[in-house]
């Protein structure tokens, strides 16, 4: 008959950590995330500028439009002053300049349709 060799059951208890080879390894930013979180900023940074780009193109545009608009307003009272004073291109009728006598002491009518 065979013989088994009896062994009895270890009575060591196991460690509880683990072993100091498993637990040495070194590490980075980059393998808790600090690669990622530095592109985030970066984008950050870009769409903070992209969004102060955009302000100043509105800024740019609403000074465009500012100066038309100023632009546009001295072209019509120069318009109107000279078809006051000179004559009408519009309608023909003579400015305070082109009329004699009574006509150019009776000045400007009122109800000429330009205001």
């Amino acid at each position: 008959m065979a013989q088994v060799l009896y062994t009895p059951f270890p009575q060591d208890t196991p460690q509880l950590r683990a072993p100091d080879d498993l637990q040495q390894f070194s590490t980075s930013p980059a393998q808790f995330g600090g690669l990622a979180a530095q592109a985030e900023q970066r984008g950050g940074n870009d769409v903070q500028q992209a969004g102060g780009d955009a302000l100043n193109i509105a800024m740019m545009r609403q000074q465009r439009y500012n100066e038309t608009a100023v632009q546009q307003a001295q072209n019509s009272l120069s318009d109107l002053l000279f078809a006051k004073t000179y004559k009408d291109p519009v309608t023909g009728a003579d400015g305070i300049y082109a009329k004699k006598g009574a006509d150019a002491a009776g000045g400007l009518s009122a109800d000429d349709g330009r205001h």
